[in-house]
Protein backbone atom coordinates (compact mmCIF):
# COMPACT_ATOMS: atom_id res chain seq x y z
CA UNK A 1 0.00 0.00 0.00
CA UNK A 2 1.41 3.54 -0.87
CA UNK A 3 0.74 6.59 1.40
CA UNK A 4 1.79 9.59 2.16
CA UNK A 5 1.92 10.73 5.95
CA UNK A 6 -0.39 13.33 6.91
CA UNK A 7 -1.87 13.21 3.15
CA UNK A 8 -3.32 9.74 2.60
CA UNK A 9 -3.00 8.09 -0.50
CA UNK A 10 -1.04 9.70 -3.46
CA UNK A 11 -3.36 8.54 -6.13
CA UNK A 12 -1.56 10.94 -8.88
CA UNK A 13 1.46 8.93 -8.27
CA UNK A 14 0.09 5.22 -6.88
CA UNK A 15 -1.01 1.77 -8.34
CA UNK A 16 -4.51 3.57 -9.08
CA UNK A 17 -7.23 1.40 -11.36
CA UNK A 18 -8.39 3.49 -13.68
CA UNK A 19 -11.75 1.69 -14.02
CA UNK A 20 -14.74 3.92 -12.64
CA UNK A 21 -18.04 1.63 -12.60
CA UNK A 22 -21.20 3.51 -12.45
CA UNK A 23 -24.21 1.37 -10.98
CA UNK A 24 -27.91 2.50 -10.14
CA UNK A 25 -28.66 1.51 -6.63
CA UNK A 26 -32.27 0.98 -5.26
CA UNK A 27 -32.39 4.47 -4.31
CA UNK A 28 -31.63 5.48 -7.77
CA UNK A 29 -28.29 7.52 -6.79
CA UNK A 30 -25.37 6.72 -8.57
CA UNK A 31 -22.01 5.33 -7.06
CA UNK A 32 -18.74 5.34 -8.44
CA UNK A 33 -16.39 1.84 -7.75
CA UNK A 34 -12.47 2.07 -8.23
CA UNK A 35 -9.71 0.22 -6.94
CA UNK A 36 -6.83 0.70 -4.77
CA UNK A 37 -3.58 -1.35 -5.49
CA UNK A 38 -5.71 -4.04 -6.55
CA UNK A 39 -7.44 -4.82 -2.87
CA UNK A 40 -9.32 -2.12 -1.90
CA UNK A 41 -12.33 -1.17 -3.37
CA UNK A 42 -13.89 2.28 -2.93
CA UNK A 43 -17.28 3.22 -3.22
CA UNK A 44 -17.90 7.46 -3.51
CA UNK A 45 -21.00 8.20 -3.19
CA UNK A 46 -23.34 10.87 -4.49
CA UNK A 47 -26.25 10.42 -1.38
CA UNK A 48 -24.98 9.90 2.61
CA UNK A 49 -28.49 8.08 2.39
CA UNK A 50 -27.50 5.73 -0.68
CA UNK A 51 -24.55 5.09 1.58
CA UNK A 52 -25.97 4.33 4.85
CA UNK A 53 -28.66 2.45 3.55
CA UNK A 54 -25.88 0.03 2.09
CA UNK A 55 -22.92 0.44 4.65
CA UNK A 56 -24.65 0.94 7.99
CA UNK A 57 -25.50 -3.02 8.91
CA UNK A 58 -21.68 -4.29 8.10
CA UNK A 59 -20.36 -1.35 9.66
CA UNK A 60 -22.79 -1.80 12.76
CA UNK A 61 -21.51 -5.57 12.48
CA UNK A 62 -17.97 -4.81 12.62
CA UNK A 63 -17.31 -1.56 14.72
CA UNK A 64 -21.34 -1.75 16.79
CA UNK A 65 -23.66 1.56 17.03
CA UNK A 66 -21.66 4.62 17.15
CA UNK A 67 -23.18 8.22 19.25
CA UNK A 68 -22.91 10.48 15.95
CA UNK A 69 -23.53 9.43 12.31
CA UNK A 70 -20.56 8.18 9.97
CA UNK A 71 -19.48 9.99 7.04
CA UNK A 72 -17.83 7.18 5.46
CA UNK A 73 -17.42 3.34 6.21
CA UNK A 74 -14.46 0.59 6.13
CA UNK A 75 -14.05 -3.12 6.58
CA UNK A 76 -12.27 -6.02 5.46
CA UNK A 77 -13.88 -8.34 2.72
CA UNK A 78 -13.81 -11.41 5.15
CA UNK A 79 -15.85 -8.90 7.76
CA UNK A 80 -18.60 -9.28 4.85
CA UNK A 81 -18.64 -12.28 4.61
CA UNK A 82 -18.70 -13.89 8.09
CA UNK A 83 -21.57 -11.32 8.20
CA UNK A 84 -23.46 -12.50 5.77
CA UNK A 85 -22.72 -16.30 6.47
CA UNK A 86 -24.17 -15.33 9.73
CA UNK A 87 -27.41 -13.83 8.87
CA UNK A 88 -26.02 -10.60 10.85
CA UNK A 89 -27.16 -8.88 7.01
CA UNK A 90 -28.95 -10.22 4.97
CA UNK A 91 -27.39 -11.79 0.99
CA UNK A 92 -25.99 -8.26 1.28
CA UNK A 93 -25.94 -6.39 -2.86
CA UNK A 94 -22.33 -5.62 -1.99
CA UNK A 95 -21.01 -9.06 -2.53
CA UNK A 96 -21.35 -9.45 -6.45
CA UNK A 97 -19.25 -6.53 -6.71
CA UNK A 98 -16.04 -7.44 -5.42
CA UNK A 99 -13.72 -9.68 -7.18
CA UNK A 100 -11.96 -12.68 -5.35
CA UNK A 101 -8.43 -9.92 -4.70
CA UNK A 102 -10.47 -7.43 -3.46
CA UNK A 103 -9.88 -7.48 0.79
CA UNK A 104 -10.94 -4.68 2.01
CA UNK A 105 -14.05 -1.81 1.50
CA UNK A 106 -13.72 1.64 1.83
CA UNK A 107 -16.94 3.83 1.41
CA UNK A 108 -17.39 8.18 1.34
CA UNK A 109 -19.02 10.79 -0.46
CA UNK A 110 -17.68 12.54 -3.33
CA UNK A 111 -16.04 15.56 -2.80
CA UNK A 112 -15.00 14.62 0.96
CA UNK A 113 -11.25 13.93 1.08
CA UNK A 114 -10.62 14.32 4.18
CA UNK A 115 -12.95 10.96 4.40
CA UNK A 116 -11.41 9.25 1.73
CA UNK A 117 -8.06 9.70 3.28
CA UNK A 118 -8.97 8.69 6.77
CA UNK A 119 -10.97 5.74 5.58
CA UNK A 120 -8.12 4.73 3.26
CA UNK A 121 -5.68 4.88 6.09
CA UNK A 122 -8.01 2.51 8.04
CA UNK A 123 -7.40 -0.16 4.71
CA UNK A 124 -3.36 0.30 4.90
CA UNK A 125 -3.30 -0.26 8.62
CA UNK A 126 -5.23 -3.93 7.93
CA UNK A 127 -3.05 -4.47 5.18
CA UNK A 128 0.19 -3.97 5.93
CA UNK A 129 1.39 -5.82 8.98
CA UNK A 130 4.48 -2.81 8.79
CA UNK A 131 2.80 -0.02 9.08
CA UNK A 132 0.46 -1.41 11.63
CA UNK A 133 3.40 -2.58 13.97
CA UNK A 134 4.99 1.01 13.80
CA UNK A 135 1.47 2.52 14.78
CA UNK A 136 1.73 0.10 17.79
CA UNK A 137 5.15 1.49 18.63
CA UNK A 138 4.04 4.81 18.24
CA UNK A 139 1.04 4.37 20.58
CA UNK A 140 2.97 2.34 22.77
CA UNK A 141 5.55 4.90 23.67
CA UNK A 142 2.97 7.85 24.51
CA UNK A 143 2.46 8.95 28.06
CA UNK A 144 -0.43 7.09 29.57
CA UNK A 145 -2.03 10.55 30.42
CA UNK A 146 -2.20 11.07 26.66
CA UNK A 147 -3.42 7.64 25.55
CA UNK A 148 -5.83 7.73 28.17
CA UNK A 149 -6.84 11.32 26.96
CA UNK A 150 -6.92 10.27 23.27
CA UNK A 151 -9.08 7.00 24.63
CA UNK A 152 -11.96 9.61 26.14
CA UNK A 153 -11.72 11.25 22.84
CA UNK A 154 -12.75 7.96 21.04
CA UNK A 155 -15.40 6.65 23.36
CA UNK A 156 -16.68 9.76 23.03
CA UNK A 157 -17.26 9.99 19.45
CA UNK A 158 -18.62 6.23 19.93
CA UNK A 159 -15.86 3.93 19.26
CA UNK A 160 -15.90 0.69 20.99
CA UNK A 161 -12.48 -0.15 22.50
CA UNK A 162 -11.66 -2.82 19.74
CA UNK A 163 -11.14 -0.36 16.92
CA UNK A 164 -9.13 2.65 19.13
CA UNK A 165 -5.86 2.19 17.86
CA UNK A 166 -7.40 1.94 14.40
CA UNK A 167 -9.09 5.48 14.81
CA UNK A 168 -6.01 7.02 16.58
CA UNK A 169 -3.92 6.11 13.22
CA UNK A 170 -6.62 6.98 10.90
CA UNK A 171 -7.09 10.49 12.74
CA UNK A 172 -3.78 11.04 13.55
CA UNK A 173 -2.31 10.27 9.82
CA UNK A 174 -5.31 12.58 8.21
CA UNK A 175 -6.14 15.48 10.68
CA UNK A 176 -4.42 18.77 11.93
CA UNK A 177 -1.66 17.55 14.82
CA UNK A 178 -4.33 19.20 17.34
CA UNK A 179 -7.00 16.88 16.64
CA UNK A 180 -7.48 15.26 19.99
CA UNK A 181 -7.04 18.14 21.65
CA UNK A 182 -3.35 17.55 23.21
CA UNK A 183 0.29 17.99 21.92
CA UNK A 184 1.18 14.67 20.38
CA UNK A 185 5.07 14.58 19.74
CA UNK A 186 5.86 11.89 17.96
Amino acid sequence: MYFTPKNGWDESKYGIVDRYVKTTFTMKTTYRLHVVDGVVACFQFDSVAVMTQMFEPISVYVEGKTTVPRVGHNFPVIALQDAVKKGCVEGHQLMHRLTPKIRYVVAYLAGDVLTKNHELQHAKYYLDSGYREKIVALWNGLEHKKKAYIECFLKRLGYPEHVWLDEFQAYYMTEKPNFFGIKLEC
